[in-house]
């Protein structure tokens, strides 16, 4: 809304989204594109220069998250690498810089699935899901992660590709062979679900915390 912070804005007005580095391409790095007219136009904001990640990297998840009145911050996490641990990305000035973070306490060849694997409910509780069943968060905007231990032994250590919470307590992860799982306690603990197909869960939307929509791979 209008005030200190500026003029008025309609929801959806500004946005930004990810994409893949150029198939076969050792090379070409992801770029990441921004709106500031609901989609209407796109700028490609990383052009030649900053980028989040490496040449050949894909761009799997994308966030963001205010951290005061006048600054945004986005988010971008990594696909698997090789030899590699879980690494995001965030930029404070809309992608002219980035700063790279790689998750300690995850694996060597551990990255995300998908569009929803990374959850930003506000500057203070954010969550990945990983390719290794596993969900890491941060309380400090993105700069340090911590593994919440809980996740991968619920998963069945299955790659989950999506992951939503309703409030800062209580959250829901899905995956692959029909891994879901819950935490009512911010991911202290996590339990398996019921899964309600054994195929690959690839969508998930929480309404409450006993309603919520998921969506199945064929």
């Amino acid at each position: 809304c209008a005030g200190d912070c500026g003029e008025q804005l309609d929801v959806f007005t500004e946005g930004f989204l990810g994409g893949d580095a150029p198939v076969g391409s050792p090379t070409e790095r992801a770029d990441i594109w921004q709106t500031d007219d609901k989609g209407v136009t796109w700028t490609n904001i990383t052009g030649g220069a900053a980028h989040p990640f490496v040449s050949g990297e894909d761009v799997k998840a994308v966030a963001c998250t205010a951290l005061d009145r006048s600054t945004t911050r986005w988010f971008a996490a990594r696909e698997i690498v090789v030899g590699e641990k879980l690494k995001i990305a965030y930029s404070d000035n809309s992608g002219a810089t980035w700063t790279l973070v790689t998750i300690t306490e995850s694996i060597n060849g551990e990255g995300t699935a998908d569009a929803d694997a990374l959850f930003v409910l506000d500057r203070d509780h954010l969550w990945i899901a990983s390719t290794e069943g596993a969900v890491y968060f941060s309380s400090d905007a993105g700069v340090t992660w911590a593994e919440q231990t809980g996740a991968q032994t619920a998963s069945a250590s299955e790659s989950l590709n999506a992951i939503k919470f309703v409030d800062t307590l209580v959250g829901y992860a899905a995956g692959e062979n029909g891994a879901l799982i819950k935490t009512t306690d911010g991911g202290e603990t996590w339990e398996a679900v019921t899964e309600p197909s054994s195929n690959h869960l690839t969508a998930l939307h929480v309404f409450t915390a006993f309603r919520l929509i998921v969506g199945t791979a064929v």
